[in-house]
């Protein structure tokens, strides 16, 4: 697959061992941000983990079960950005996303969540697609809300965050309210 294009400087390109070490390097020198959100943010947390996630990842995307792509700003690594599952029968998928703290606050996660959406409607056929994130986590819930998201319910102490369980807010969009434009999107938003 090729690289998918979302704006000026800023492209997903599909997770690939080639960029192991800048990924870790990523994930290593932002893990306190990252941590605080995001459960596979382990104590001991090492190369072979980020590894283990890009050999997964292309196993993954070659069978067409999910889909993790880098973000890329200007040719840097910056996050992650995927299609947690892919399920062929119901045509359902489900986004996550994480960013580097430096590249927070500009509206790049969002512009890539709008893409990644297009492209799960457009070339993969899906019905749904759901975005699922910790109500705590205000810029990770404000993404899906600024694209027009259904907020449809919040599922109880369904995550396993380090220490504790944390609710997860569940939000979906169908592909008839994609195309029918209800999401709401402007292009100088900031956010993640």
């Amino acid at each position: 697959m090729e690289i998918l294009e979302v704006s000026d400087g800023l492209e997903l390109l599909p997770v690939a061992e080639e960029n192991l070490e800048k990924l870790h390097a990523v994930v290593v020198n932002n893990f306190e941000h990252l941590r605080a959100w995001m459960p596979w943010t382990v104590d001991g947390y090492s190369l072979s983990n980020t590894r283990s996630f890009i050999a997964k990842s292309t196993r993954d995307f070659s069978a067409n079960e999910s889909m993790n792509f880098h973000v890329i700003e200007n040719g840097e690594i910056v996050g992650a950005l995927g299609l947690n599952y892919i399920d062929k029968v119901n045509k359902g998928t489900e986004l996550g996303y994480w960013l580097s703290e430096h590249a927070t606050g500009r509206g790049i996660i969002t512009r890539c969540v709008k893409r990644l959406t297009d492209f799960a409607f457009e070339e993969l056929g899906m019905h749904r697609v759901v975005i699922r994130a910790a109500p705590g986590n205000i810029r990770s819930c404000a993404v899906p809300e600024r694209l027009g998201f259904t907020k449809e319910g919040t599922l109880r102490e369904a995550e396993w965050l380090h220490d504790r369980f944390v609710d997860l807010v569940v939000y979906a969009m169908l592909k008839h309210e994609w195309d029918s434009g209800s999401m709401e999107y402007g292009s100088g938003i900031g956010g993640q």
